[in-house]
């Protein structure tokens, strides 16, 4: 199993074609490019803003038949709750997690926590949206920057420019704060934290 990050789709967002911020074709690059990397048993983490909430049901449709187990960070256009993302396909939904020492967000923080080796974001489409002075903890998913195709989670982390060894387990311990998400060849199942002893 990969593990994959993919943010800032904007299915249905017209108005980044109206505006030249995209290509008219941006939409079949990202389906295009999400079936040739990804296989139906890889973890794909969307960090937000899916699609416009009047997007066409071809598109929902499509997107919930493309392959891979979807982990949604909701964006500032997914509007609606994360138990209705959850019931339309996406294995879990939340606002952000950590994972391995990673915090996965839509918008990047501020203060990144010093526990956090990474903040893994997007938001700011390579800079043509929104302007933001990253630190060295700060790891852009960029559509734009990576030919509107997913990024290797370990891909970002390689690509480190600060001096920590990040510690992965990416098949357990995503944690929101009422438990543990954890992967097993049956799916995701959310347990209470235990202690070991």
């Amino acid at each position: 199993m990969k593990r994959w990050v993919i943010a800032d789709t904007h299915w249905g967002h017209k108005k980044l074609i109206e505006e030249k911020l995209r290509p008219a074709d941006y939409e079949a690059r990202i389906f295009d490019r999400w079936l040739q990397m990804i296989r139906y048993e890889d973890m794909v983490i969307h960090l937000g803003d899916v699609m416009l909430p009047d997007t066409n049901k071809d598109t929902w449709s499509r997107l919930w038949s493309l392959p891979g187990v979807k982990i949604l960070v909701r964006g500032n256009h997914d509007k609606r709750s994360t138990s209705w993302y959850m019931e339309r396909g996406f294995a879990f939904a939340c606002d952000a997690f950590e994972l391995g020492g990673i915090l996965f967000t839509h918008e990047p923080r501020v203060n990144v926590p010093e526990y956090v080796n990474y903040n893994v974001h997007g938001h700011l489409h390579a800079g043509v949206h929104r302007e933001f002075e990253s630190g060295p903890k700060h790891r852009l998913v960029s559509l734009e920057e990576s030919g509107y195709a997913p990024v290797s989670v370990e891909k970002l982390v390689r690509q480190s420019r600060s001096p920590v060894t990040p510690s992965i387990d990416l098949l357990k311990g995503l944690h929101p704060a009422d438990g543990y998400l954890e992967l097993s060849a049956d799916g995701f199942e959310l347990d209470s934290p235990t202690t070991e002893e």
